[in-house]
């Protein structure tokens, strides 16, 4: 007895078996290689990549950052303890230098060489030069934050460029030294 109109699972009128696809992993492993084709992972510096050469690309992401936050805390303290700023100035300043490190951190780490190596895009350059005038001019106008002299925004102008200046040349040796490719 069947409950399929009379058909039994055996019956030629029944659905017919589900078509065996051949594995598509069996010729060239999951991720598209062949068995025997172990790719290596040079670009990090391990020939066989794993956990060392991340571990070696995380430190040198941090010491790299560690060097930016130099700059952060120099330029807080310096406000704070020599230009005797008040609070609210004084958050002012940090805001545009942080403005100023991020742009420079967009042209730091798009080359692994120096970062002259490669010019940037127009559109690029024009909106790294567009956001520092726009955060500086609302700076000095006092729009939306305590207001503070053109003078302390020139200096970070100077000041922030040269230090990223440094801080490339110490990206450049770190590069070397952490074995980044």
């Amino acid at each position: 007895m069947s409950l399929r109109d009379g058909r039994g699972p055996r019956d030629p009128m029944a659905s017919p078996a589900p078509v065996r696809r051949a594995n598509p992993y069996a010729r060239t492993g999951r991720y598209g290689r062949g068995p025997g084709d172990q790719r290596r992972y040079e670009r990090y510096g391990d020939e066989g990549g794993g956990l060392g050469a991340i571990l070696r690309f995380v430190v040198f992401l941090v010491v790299l950052a560690a060097l930016v936050l130099v700059l952060s805390f120099a330029v807080f303290f310096v406000g704070r303890d020599v230009l005797g700023l008040p609070l609210p100035q004084l958050q002012t300043l940090v805001f545009v230098m942080l403005v100023m490190t991020g742009q420079g951190n967009v042209y730091l780490v798009r080359e692994r060489g120096p970062f002259w190596r490669s010019a940037p895009g127009p559109w690029l350059l024009a909106s790294s030069l567009i956001d520092v005038a726009v955060v500086s001019g609302m700076a000095i106008g006092g729009v939306l934050m305590a207001p503070v002299s053109p003078a302390l925004v020139a200096g970070l102008v100077v000041v922030v460029p040269l230090y990223l200046l440094l801080v490339d040349r110490a990206k450049v040796r770190l590069f070397r030294r952490f074995q980044v490719r």
